[in-house]
């Protein structure tokens, strides 16, 4: 009877010795063909890296039809044990994973002799292809550092130009939005607009980024400190990234034309270390603990959240915490919903001392749980106590640890009790309604306490949220 396998293909942009997708496929096949063996399936990540598995989806699918109950495969096919792994440490993770579930991995141009010296021989190649991997990528990021030295661009271009394809291709001015990004500088520099101002301009208008969103305050700081703008090259940039690059940043001469002058660059540039140095733009404060209203208080205009800040007047010498949008602070609301801290407090205590003496305070009826059926939850016990069994079978197959077998087995039956519980419970008894009695003895706590988690837990026992007005200075409470 013959072997059911699958076969295993990838492609990465910079490996330079290895054979197309159709090349592997081809030789694959054939060596199924002359071994007894039928390829069922075909999983390809093409144009990924080798380096780490979890960034290739069909990899991780292969892996999860391995392990399934179905048991498709006896054995894995690829045309080199590189084109499973480059990186030795996941390569015997995943193997060894495969072994318990009776799965080989078969390169078909490196043949293995049987037993240790072959287990041996394998190490020696995954050895080997971990260290090429590591001075491809060093041979690679010397190439592109060469050609930015040079005047090359590596990578897409920003916003304003355009690139075609090709290693050497020039990018050039995209006149859809060469003029967007010309009007964002002349806003920022000579009509003095926020860049949260800008961001909601040029939305208005409809420009969106490459990805199709809407643009953010984050993303025209990034544009006028982009020396692109100017003529320049600007290579290994780690200001801002989450990943760290070794080496110093290069900027040079590029030979694309350059879209805004070097004086209101300069200016551009200038004023946003000058607003930097002074108010601390860009930087978050760590708080050693929130608001109370944090999360509570809603943009009327948007429905966002507006955010607390901690804030800081230099003209007064003093902290000015606040909350305001935090889409408009992103430039994607128009309205600034912005009110003091202090005012808030005072606005949601007078709110609440309003309802106390309120008789006529509006309910909507409360959307009903679902309550499943008594066969249903039967069904679910039942398919869970199979895979209880299923898991002791591969226990004692030697498929799954004594410990993987302990900690499924554990949370199954953690599952199942909970199931049965819901089986024998009755109607849940339907929430309190918030009375005026309610929210009295909520106002009292908070105005009685001095910490802001017990503050916060006593007004979200009766309030689900409050939407600020700025125009109109109100508040309305949407009580729970």
């Amino acid at each position: 009877m013959p072997k059911i396998a699958c076969a295993y293909i990838r492609v990465s942009t910079a490996d330079q010795e290895e054979y197309s997708p159709d090349a592997q496929i081809r030789l694959l096949k054939e060596y199924a063909k002359n071994n007894d063996m039928v390829i069922t399936d075909i999983y390809q990540d093409l144009g990924i890296s080798g380096r780490k598995a979890d960034k290739r989806p069909e990899f991780q699918t292969m892996i999860g039809q391995c392990k399934s109950k179905d048991h498709p495969y006896d054995a894995i096919l690829v045309w080199k044990f590189s084109r499973f792994a480059r990186n030795q440490e996941e390569s015997i993770v995943y193997k060894s994973l495969l072994k318990k579930n009776n799965v080989d991995v078969i390169s078909v141009s490196e043949p293995l002799p049987d037993g240790f010296i072959g287990e041996l021989v394998e190490r020696i190649f995954e050895w080997m292809d971990e260290y090429y991997s590591i001075r491809l990528s060093g041979e690679v990021k010397r190439g592109m550092t060469q050609k930015a030295l040079s005047g090359g661009y590596n990578g897409n271009p920003p916003c304003g130009y355009k690139k075609e394809k090709g290693p050497d291709t020039i990018p050039y001015i995209d006149g859809a939005y060469a003029d967007m990004v010309r009007m964002c500088f002349h806003l920022y520099v000579n009509e003095n607009k926020s860049f949260a101002d800008i961001a909601y301009i040029i939305n208005a208008k409809g420009y969106r980024t490459r990805r199709g969103r809407k643009w953010e305050s984050r993303n025209i700081i990034d544009m006028i400190q982009n020396p692109f703008y100017i003529g320049k090259i600007r290579w290994n940039y780690t200001e801002n990234r989450a990943r760290k690059l070794s080496g110093e940043t290069i900027i040079v001469d590029g030979k694309h034309e350059p879209l805004i002058d070097l004086e209101t660059f300069n200016q551009a540039n200038q004023k946003y270390k000058k607003m930097s140095a002074t108010q601390n733009h860009g930087k978050r404060t760590i708080l050693s603990e929130k608001h109370w209203l944090s999360g509570m208080l809603k943009c009327s205009a948007c429905g966002a959240s507006l955010a607390f800040q901690r804030g800081y007047n230099k003209k007064k010498n003093v902290e000015h915490p606040h909350f305001v949008c935090y889409r408009h602070v992103k430039g994607m609301c128009e309205c600034r919903n912005s009110i003091t801290a202090a005012k808030a407090e005072h606005d949601v205590m007078e709110g609440l001392k309003d309802l106390i003496g309120n008789d006529t305070i509006a309910y909507l009826d409360p959307i009903p749980a679902y309550q499943p059926s008594r066969e249903h939850i039967e069904k679910q016990i039942e398919s869970l106590r199979s895979r209880l069994n299923r898991l002791r079978e591969a226990f004692l197959s030697g498929i799954d640890t004594i410990d993987e077998y302990k900690e499924n087995k554990t949370r199954i039956e953690a599952e199942i009790a909970k199931l049965v519980t819901e089986y024998y419970e009755e109607q849940p008894i339907a929430p309190e309604p918030v009375t005026p009695d309610r929210i009295k003895d909520v106002y009292d706590f908070i105005e009685s306490s001095d910490s802001m988690v017990d503050r916060a837990t006593a007004l979200r026992e009766i309030v689900d949220h409050i939407v600020y007005d700025k125009a109109s200075d109100t508040m309305k409470f949407y009580l729970k």
